[in-house]
């Protein structure tokens, strides 16, 4: 139990809670409004009786939250303790909560949630002072029942408004307080008939219409009393307008919220087939919560350029135009266009207050008989669909930011209900897309979804990708798994694997080739689907290139030849032997050989370009003789060739074969009658296994090859290695006779 500062000194309250963080709250309410004296906090209705019957207090704050709540406590509190006022306090905003803690006995209910500093004080208050005057009053009525004089008195001076009726009705009395709710003067109201039917008993809630002509609400209670020696009813009036308008608010918030609730349910998991009746009925009940003449909506054309009144609900017997269906070109709306793109609202309270630019907007709605409007505007991802508007055709209406916030909710509805209808139908148009190419094309087809897994397939991917499984076993796999099938029966798998994981991640890919074990070549393609601009999946399409890839590889071997000799250009060698130095899987060395003919300018100068182009060829098959078939060799031009070995374990056997060359190319040429001898020059450098570097060994073996040269010629060097001469068996040439 704790003690903070109250009301006015000398007021003693006693909250009795079941959730103490409401103590703090409820000292700071009182606090903020200026309140002195004594609070007291009682943990439950048990402690709470027990502290009422130790000492005196004012008035009790009760806390319930249920009717449970208010059964086990409120009753107990007026049983033993009918003296103290209490007042209810409760996080629950249901009516019938309300009313049945006033009609069990308290003097107020408060929705703590929303309840503000001066409405408790008040609450206290006035509790505590009717409290006071109803306790005075049983006594005084008690006590004065003889006494008419002083009974009149009394109840003149009550703050509540009392009347005295007889049983046929007429009003005998009423004090002050009464003329005030009542909104009438005496004379219109004494000797008059009361006009509401008198109930003895509990409160009854009654409409009062003022002279004024404002309508307040007043909860009348009535007693039975002797009225100058003639039974009568005292009723008893007490204004809750401010109560009454409150419940209306919250009655009104949760028919809103059950608005919006039953138009979301509406659009759940709605076939796009009914997309078009949901939109009407949301409408229907959008316009008729709001109270609105006409709701409408209008979409935008693809192009942009028209606006269509799709949808639209009208109250009964409203009159309609032929003309309000119709196309209206953008343009026309350019005034109300440009409020919806900045502000997303535009609001006509009159529509005879428009600007004079807004002519298309006043011809419209005159059109259409609108005297008052509220549009907002309808996107999705960004996309401008049109927009949607309440309109009034009986009267100029104030839209309500209520208002205005349910008609959002239902712009932001439909708009997901038309994104999905169209994504649905680009889907429908899509899938019947595929199916034509599944059933017309020539190649192997199939395709995945946006979660990556096969959906469908053709027949003819069978001829093509023998690996993959049947159709019916294809489907439902992932591309994944596609992937690997096919990089496993690939020339090399792992290079086959990154090319196919790289085309998923590409826009759009086509011509990718991928080597076979077999010697088959497949071709790819792929393409990305999209639906309303999203990824919907890939196509991907195959088919066998084998032929045109051994066509096309003839072709440029020829192209790549040299002419003279059949042997590999100098672009071609080194393309080639970069190939085989990369690869890793060499268990060997490799030696790099290149060879320069010393005087071979003399033989053309002597004999002719006719003796000096077949001493090339010769040269060239003495090489290709000294070679393994998995040898690399090529001329690079004039008389300079180059020589791969692709297995070679050790210096000694690139040194040995180097001899060989040597030896072969400067053995004697027989060209017709003309014997022809040669000198040549080699230079070479010897890679240990998996250590090949083709730009490296090139580099040594051109300077190996300028060092034999610049040391007379005839002779081999390896880099790093001393000179070694290869003697002619003999010297000179010897003409044709």
């Amino acid at each position: 139990m704790t003690n903070s500062p109250a009301r006015d000194a000398g007021l003693r309250a006693l909250f009795v809670y079941t959730d103490e963080k409401l103590i703090d709250r409820l000292v700071g309410q009182l606090s903020a409004h200026g309140q002195q004296g004594v609070l007291t906090a009682a943990n439950g209705i048990s402690e709470g009786l027990r502290v009422l019957g130790a000492e005196r207090y004012d008035v009790v704050l009760f806390e319930a939250h249920t009717a449970v709540d208010l059964a086990k406590g409120l009753s107990r509190l007026r049983d033993l303790f009918p003296h103290v006022p209490v007042v209810v306090l409760s996080s629950s905003q249901d009516m019938a909560l309300c009313e049945r803690a006033l009609h069990d006995g308290a003097q107020d209910f408060l929705v703590t949630e929303r309840s503000t500093s001066f409405e408790l004080a008040r609450a206290i208050h006035y509790a505590v002072e009717r409290h006071r005057v109803h306790a005075a009053q049983d006594r005084r009525i008690k006590e004065l029942a003889a006494d008419v004089s002083r009974f009149r008195l009394l109840i003149e001076n009550s703050g509540d408004g009392l009347l005295v009726v007889t049983e046929e009705g007429t009003v005998l009395f009423a004090n002050p307080a009464a003329l005030h709710a009542l909104g009438r003067p005496e004379a219109e109201i004494v000797g008059q008939p009361f006009g509401f039917p008198v109930i003895q008993g509990g409160p009854v809630v009654m409409d009062v219409l003022r002279k004024d002509r404002e309508t307040s609400v007043a909860e009348m209670s009535a007693v039975e009393i002797f009225w100058e020696g003639e039974t009568a009813y005292l009723v008893s009036l007490r204004d809750i307008t401010a109560r009454a308008e409150r419940e209306r608010e919250q009655r009104r918030q949760v028919d809103a919220e059950r608005l919006v609730s039953s138009m979301s349910t509406l659009f759940a998991n709605l076939d796009p087939k009914s997309v078009d009746h949901g939109i009407e009925e949301c409408l229907r009940m959008l316009g008729e919560f709001v109270n609105a003449d006409r709701v409408s909506v209008f979409l935008f054309s693809r192009d942009g350029h028209m606006a269509h009144p799709r949808h639209e609900w009208g109250v009964p017997g409203l009159n309609s135009e032929p003309g309000e269906s119709r196309d209206l070109p953008m343009d026309s709306l350019s005034w109300l266009l440009e409020r919806l793109s900045i502000f997303n609202t535009a609001l006509i309270s009159d529509v005879n207050a428009l600007p004079r630019d807004a002519i298309g907007e006043r011809e419209l709605l005159g059109i259409r008989a609108t005297r008052s409007l509220v549009a907002v505007a309808m996107r999705r991802n960004g996309e401008r669909l049109g927009f949607a508007c309440l309109e009034s055709v009986r009267a100029e209406r104030m839209w309500s930011e209520e208002e205005i916030g349910l008609l959002k909710v239902a712009v932001d509805l439909i708009a997901a209900a038309l994104h999905r209808k169209r994504s649905a139908i680009e889907g429908l148009a899509l899938r019947a897309l595929l199916d034509a190419l599944m059933t017309s094309d020539a190649r192997g087809a199939f395709v995945e979804d946006r979660k990556g897994v096969i959906v469908q397939a053709n027949a003819r991917l069978a001829d093509f990708a023998p690996m993959l499984p049947a159709l019916n076993v294809l489907c439902g796999m992932s591309v994944y798994d596609v992937h690997q099938r096919i990089s496993h029966e690939a020339r090399d798998p792992g290079d086959a694997g990154d090319r196919l994981k790289k085309m998923a991640q590409l826009e759009s890919m086509s011509g990718e080739r991928l080597a076979l074990a077999s010697g088959a070549v497949l071709e790819f393609e792929t393409h990305p689907l999209r639906v309303r601009d999203k990824f919907a999946g890939r196509l991907w399409r195959v088919w066998d290139v084998t032929r045109e890839y051994a066509e096309q590889r003839a072709l440029e071997g020829h192209v790549r030849r040299d002419g003279l000799t059949g042997l590999s250009t100098r672009q071609r060698f080194i393309e080639d032997a970069g190939l085989l130095l990369d690869d890793r899987s060499a268990r060997d060395g490799a030696a790099l050989l290149l060879i320069d003919f010393d005087a071979l300018g003399s033989v053309n100068a002597t004999f002719g370009m006719v003796v000096g182009d077949e001493v090339l060829r010769q040269a060239a098959r003495r090489i290709s003789e000294c070679c393994r078939s998995s040898d690399i060799v090529g001329r690079f031009g004039g008389d300079e060739f180059g020589v791969l070995l692709s297995v070679c374990p050790d210096l000694a056997e690139a040194e040995s074969t180097a001899r060989r060359l040597l030896g072969a190319l400067q053995a004697p040429y027989q060209i017709g009658a003309a014997t022809v001898r040669v000198g040549a020059s080699l230079g070479g450098v010897h890679a240990p296994a998996m250590t090949g570097d083709a730009v490296k060994m090139f580099l040594h073996a051109q300077e190996a090859l300028s060092q034999a040269k610049e040391q007379g010629g005839g002779q081999f060097i390896f880099a790093g290695q001393s000179s070694c001469t290869v003697r002619p068996s003999a010297v000179g040439n010897k003409p044709a006779a």
